[in-house]
């Protein structure tokens, strides 16, 4: 699949996992370049949903039309599924 990243500093997380570190910890770092990886190696998101672990949902509200996979117990990647691939749009905490 396909990914691309919202801004700038997502994109470069993914490239330094020291900066994703800086950014979020290590355990939510690390696991945001993992994350990315299997993204890439996806061929759809029912490949994704496939892996119980990733917790791959649809979001609703104002967030309709967004994919949440789990980071860790609390922290969520945020992506957008489109035609060509997979948007990177954020990592949140959206239960707090």
């Amino acid at each position: 699949m396909n990914v691309s990243f919202r801004n700038r500093k997502l994109a470069r997380c993914y490239a330094d996992v020291t900066m994703a570190v800086r950014e979020w910890g290590p355990d939510v770092g690390r696991r945001y370049v993992r994350r990315i990886n299997l993204l890439r190696t996806a061929r759809s998101v029912e490949d994704l949903r496939a892996n119980r672990a990733l917790d791959v949902h649809a979001l609703r509200g104002n967030r309709a039309g967004q994919h949440a996979l789990r980071l860790t117990g609390r922290m969520r990647l945020i992506v957008t599924f489109t035609e060509a691939g997979a948007e990177i749009e954020e990592v949140v905490d959206y239960h707090g």
